[in-house]
């Protein structure tokens, strides 16, 4: 089975069409780049 995300805030979202998200792209596909804190900027 296959799944994805849909922004739930254009028109097809809200209409209950979220198959056809104007934004499916990046909710999908864009990669997110993470950021890892330093070692210094944890406290213990």
């Amino acid at each position: 089975m296959l799944s994805y995300h849909s922004c739930g805030q254009g028109k097809p979202c809200l209409s209950s069409h979220a198959a056809y998200c104007d934004h499916v792209w990046e909710a999908n596909f864009v990669v997110r780049v993470w950021t890892v804190p330093s070692a210094s900027s944890l406290t213990m």
